[in-house]
């Protein structure tokens, strides 16, 4: 068992040659109630899309999410109890802050107060009407500047910039004002000054959490579960996977050592249309397999690569029944990805490939393009005993149609680790 160990080299994406600006920033913030913090993931440096995630005291994995498709500044202003969370962000156009309610059993519900601030703001004639101005100039700030006490209220300043039609020549105007909004009803109110001086919060300093490695997944149900290796998502602390069009997170549901299998719940359902792992079809030698997956994405890129190859031998390292040699050539990165079949049925999981070094020095010859899958009949027993209620997926597909499909279904991983 030792040598098996020794002669396989699992398929992990290796992050060491990321630069600086693929590395994302995971930000941390403990609750004023001491229950739960939030895990602040920002993707791009914050100016493409955020994500909050609540965490509770001593757990491995968030476990509720919300999207924030703005950029995010500071830190967040929390209401006392815990139950109300403001992110300012980032300065746009009608960019209001972000609010989040959390309930007693830990539920995160974006609302939306202010969805009516401009039409009261104009009515009051504290801003211009639309029907004054003469252009918009894009400047529009409503920050969060703190939670108050004393009034158990939430204080904004707002600050607008506009032109006036004039004859001759546009007046150009700044309008000023607080914005009160009460934890109780959610009811904001316009005052004229903040009840006491504003103190800046010092930004947030980034907790120590770093991408560790990149693998692949796919999709098997219409429920949010996507199948990969354990060895790619193990002890991670966040996990994130990405369509070709769009991002999720993700958490373990599952996952089974001894095989090298995951399973994980992607927390906002994409409207994928999962491969095909029912009753797996026969395989034979010389069998024609591609997959699709994401190696070495520093280095190739983040498209997803199809490679494809024949099934070498029934059997895997020192003849072991659960795997499967293929000639399909994978790379650090395709671990977890599906081993498909011309039909376009899934007949493994992409594990691991020959340490040639270590082989090297024991034969004296370099190994060419030794790979391994895991057999896909090996989950059956799996997927029964976690109770996953896979579909029915026509899988007589033409070998076009199997890769279009394998390609939709296919995700990239991307695994986030804490300190050591």
């Amino acid at each position: 068992m030792y040598l098996r160990l020794l002669l396989l080299i699992t398929l992990l994406g290796m992050p060491c040659l990321l630069t600086a600006q693929t590395v994302p920033r995971i930000d941390t913030f403990p609750a004023p109630n001491g229950k739960w913090s939030i895990d602040h993931y920002s993707k791009d440096n914050g100016w493409e899309k955020s994500f909050l995630s609540l965490r509770y005291p001593g757990s491995p994995t968030p476990r509720q999410f919300a999207t924030i498709d703005a950029a995010i500044q500071g830190a967040p202003i929390w209401s006392p109890d815990s139950h109300l969370v403001v992110f300012n962000t980032g300065y746009s156009t009608y960019s209001d802050p972000k609010i989040f309610q959390i309930s007693e059993s830990g539920t995160v519900r974006e609302i939306h107060p202010f969805a009516k601030l401009f039409t009261k703001a104009e009515g009051s004639g504290r801003i211009p009407k639309s029907s004054e101005q003469d252009y918009e100039t894009g400047h529009h700030y409503l920050r969060c500047r703190y939670f108050d006490d004393a009034t158990k209220a939430f204080w904004f300043t707002y600050r607008g910039d506009y032109v006036l039609k004039r004859p001759g020549k546009p007046e150009h105007v700044q309008r000023e004002f607080v914005v009160r909004l009460d934890t109780d009803s959610l009811i904001f109110g316009f005052h004229e000054g903040l009840p006491r001086p504003f103190v800046p919060v010092p930004p947030p300093r980034a907790a120590a959490f770093g991408l560790r490695a990149t693998g692949t997944g796919f999709v098997i149900d219409r429920t949010g579960h996507v199948l990969t290796c354990n060895h790619v998502v193990a002890g991670a602390a966040f996990i994130k996977v990405d369509s070709e069009t769009a991002s999720y997170n993700a958490v373990v549901a599952f996952a089974d050592k001894d095989l090298d299998v995951a399973v994980l719940q992607v927390t906002t359902l994409p409207k994928i249309e999962p491969l095909a792992l029912g009753p797996p079809t026969p395989i034979d030698l010389a069998d024609d397999v591609f997959t699709i997956g994401f190696p070495n994405t520093t280095i190739q890129g983040f498209s997803p690569k199809y490679t494809r190859g024949e099934i070498s031998s029934l059997a895997g390292l020192a003849d072991d029944p659960h795997l499967v040699q293929i000639s399909t050539p994978v790379q650090p990165g395709n671990s977890g990805g599906a081993l498909v079949s011309s039909d376009g049925t899934v007949v493994g999981i992409v594990a691991a490939k020959l340490n040639t070094a270590m082989a090297a020095r024991m034969t004296g010859d370099i190994a060419q393009n030794v790979n391994y899958a895991l057999k896909a009949k090996e989950l059956a027993p799996l997927i029964q005993k976690w109770g996953l209620n896979l579909p029915v997926i026509k899988a007589t597909l033409t070998s076009k149609e199997a890769v279009q499909r394998a390609r939709q279904a296919t995700l990239r991983i991307s695994v986030y680790a804490g300190p050591e």
